[in-house]
Formats: structure tokens, sequence, C-alpha cells
């Protein structure tokens, strides 16, 4: 059961991420890893949010 609620939460969140960036999170999909990005991705994905909270702030 637990697993069922992980895999609706985390298509949910998919879903939320999509919208909110697009076409670059789309790109990110392409370079990740189901579930867990690779290593340094987390930094340039982590880089680009705040680049876009920065954009949408200013």
């Amino acid at each position: 059961m637990i697993v069922l609620v992980y895999l609706w939460l985390a298509h949910c969140e998919e879903q939320q991420m999509l919208a909110r960036f697009g076409e670059a999170y789309r790109d990110y999909q392409r370079q990740s890893r189901c579930s867990a990005p690779a290593g340094g991705q987390w930094h340039q994905f982590a880089q680009a949010s705040r680049n876009r909270q920065e954009n949408d702030l200013g």
C-alpha cells in the first residue's frame, strides 16, 4: 500500500514540476534517473530552481 501511495505522490509532484518548469524539467527528466538524480545533477536542478525564483521575483 505504501508503495502505491509513494508512486501516486511522485506522479503528482512530477506534474507540479512540469507545470512550473515546463520544458526545462522535461530536459532534466531525460538526463536523470527515475526517482533520484545522479550526484551533480542535484546541484544543477537546485540552481535552475533558484534562478527561476529570482526571475519570478525580479
